[in-house]
């Protein structure tokens, strides 16, 4: 089913169910969220990639206002709901864009327990290599999310373009894939780097 929202682009990507603070100067995204706000309504956060707005965006709901400056910017919450894909857009009179949206769902529905296992064990490895200890919400949400995938991805240190191309996916699976190919790479880049660390530190010289 179609619908116009306004449309929000933004150098990152908002998962389903993913909070993500916004600091918002610009005043024409001002009144957006400020609409946003006052009326209820939701907003569509697309990915800016090189100043193009990619197809595939986030419905998301502004929670709250966190910090107000003084010269009028804000930081807010948002949190993601579903994804959509754009059709045509236009530009509001107040500024900012507005754009008739479609679903962008899932063709299927549930991931395959050995894969979501198999990410979730090499995921844990990872934090536990880096040495960044995660806090127990987020592994409460995780155990509750409906997609693991994207839970896992907000702290798996994808590039921008991977994360758009996460977003794009349409299948818990191939989204699984995805990061467990992409945290291999990890490990892998890890390990070298450690290495190259070791050769380093015993070379003799002294650097001050």
């Amino acid at each position: 089913m179609e619908r116009i929202i306004p449309i929000f682009p933004l150098p990152l990507v908002i998962y389903p169910a993913a909070m993500y603070p916004i600091h918002v100067f610009e005043e024409r995204y001002l009144l957006l969220i400020n609409n946003a706000l006052k009326y209820h309504t939701s907003i569509g956060v697309v990915p800016l990639d090189e100043d193009q707005i990619t197809g595939i965006g986030t419905i998301s709901n502004v929670l709250e206002k966190v910090n107000i400056y003084a010269n009028g910017e804000v930081d807010v919450i948002v949190e993601g709901t579903k994804r959509f894909r754009i059709g045509k857009w236009w530009m509001h009179s107040a500024g900012y864009a507005e754009a008739s949206v479609t679903p962008y769902d899932d063709e299927e529905a549930n991931g395959s327990p050995i894969l979501l296992h198999e990410l979730e064990s090499k995921f844990r490895e990872t934090i536990k290599d880096i040495s960044v200890p995660l806090d127990e919400a987020f592994w409460r949400n995780l155990a509750r999310a409906n997609s693991k995938a994207y839970k896992i991805a907000e702290k798996s240190g994808l590039a921008l373009p991977q994360q758009i191309k996460l977003l794009s996916l349409q299948n818990e699976n191939e989204r699984v894939q995805f990061l467990i190919t992409h945290l291999e790479r990890l490990q892998e880049s890890l390990k070298r780097r450690e290495i190259a660390q070791k050769f380093t530190m015993h070379d003799g010289y002294i650097n001050r």
